[in-house]
């Protein structure tokens, strides 16, 4: 992992997090794609890719000294780290758009991680001014599986669902 400590303790709480085990992760799954790689006789300029799909958080992670970024400037020349979040998005818009985020990038077999950060606007109080964002739970859920299953059909099985941190009103006392 090449993201220093120092780089960051100027995320926020939720950043850092993210940032931490995306680079695990992606560090592992670009491992044994280099390892799978290896053995093709052909050397390709094409890159592993890992796409970044959510909510403002993710699409605010390639903003100065985002989560996104950081991880996109470890893995330069290694992976192509693409951003598709989009503010305001809930996971209901996001099993809609997954289909056509996959098919805008050819063949899935270059697509070594995904992760998907849903559930900041799911999670909006039904009763506030973004309530018409709020996804019931359950339904959250189901939205989650569909989206996995969908990346598995096109290939895709290095997945990391990042879900928000709980909001204070749930949290046990």
């Amino acid at each position: 992992m090449t993201l220093s400590r120092s780089r960051l303790v100027h995320l926020n709480t939720v950043q850092r997090w993210r940032a931490a085990v995306l680079l695990l992760v992606v560090s592992q799954s670009l491992h044994w794609a280099a390892l799978a790689s290896a053995d093709s006789n052909a050397e390709s300029i094409l890159k592993p890719m890992v796409i970044l799909v959510g909510d403002s958080i993710t699409e605010r992670g390639f903003e100065d000294g985002g989560w996104g970024l950081l991880l996109s400037e470890d893995y330069k020349r290694k992976a192509d780290v693409l951003n598709r979040g989009f503010g305001g998005y809930n996971s209901r818009m996001g099993t809609y758009v997954l289909d056509e985020f996959l098919n805008s990038f050819g063949s899935a077999g270059r697509i070594k991680l995904v992760t998907l950060g849903f559930g900041s606007n799911d999670a909006q109080a039904p009763t506030s001014a973004a309530g018409f964002l709020h996804v019931p739970l359950e339904e959250y859920k189901a939205n989650l599986i569909a989206m996995v299953k969908k990346l598995r059909s096109k290939g895709v099985y290095n997945i990391l669902i990042i879900t928000p941190p709980r909001r204070p009103s749930q949290t046990p006392h």
